[in-house]
């Protein structure tokens, strides 16, 4: 794969998040591959596993395709020198697609947490992101993905908790007892 672009990477934004200024960072990378095309067969542990008749691990590898991407993307983040966000994180994820084919906004989510970890500047684990809101756009002969990331206590006071679920209804919507 080949990336001309000089916009990718990660940079540290100062503006507006719900009509709180806020410092978070904001991400520009080549439109991340589908998780469809994450896994491709291992040939040399399946010709071992028939020579030898032991062994069923690692029959499929991560594809070369998927791979590249999430190595250039993590390098690409990696250029800034910026540090990792501690605790629970709010993402905010614009997929842009130049056609109306072919996109399945969640099968592209994956590969762009695992590079942001992989990066080793931006989040320490995907498990820390606590709020994901994805979109996607068409615009022709564009294919990019533009992310927003937060600390999640950065976004207190903005108002956007109002828009989501918070865990007292969903316990009471699901009859579950509280943990408190």
């Amino acid at each position: 794969m080949r990336y001309e672009q000089t916009i990718w990477g990660q940079r540290e934004v100062k503006g507006k998040i719900f009509g709180k200024s806020l410092t978070f960072r904001l991400v520009v990378l080549p439109l991340p591959p589908s998780v469809n095309k994450k896994v491709e067969p291992n040939y040399a542990a399946i010709r071992h596993m028939m020579n030898t008749g032991s062994g069923y691990k690692g029959l499929v590898k991560n594809s070369t395709g998927y791979n590249s991407w999430v190595n250039f993307a993590r390098t690409q983040l990696m250029k800034k020198k910026l540090p990792s966000y501690e605790g629970q994180i709010f993402c905010s994820i614009c997929f842009v697609f130049k056609d109306k084919t072919k996109n399945d906004v969640d099968n592209r989510i994956k590969p762009l947490l695992d590079s942001f970890t992989q990066s080793k500047c931006l989040i320490k684990d995907d498990n820390d992101v606590k709020t994901l809101v994805a979109t996607k756009m068409v615009i022709p002969k564009t294919e990019v993905v533009i992310a927003v990331v937060v600390k999640l206590d950065d976004m207190q006071g903005t108002g956007f908790q109002e828009l989501m679920l918070n865990e007292d209804f969903v316990r009471k919507l699901i009859n579950a007892p509280s943990e408190k």
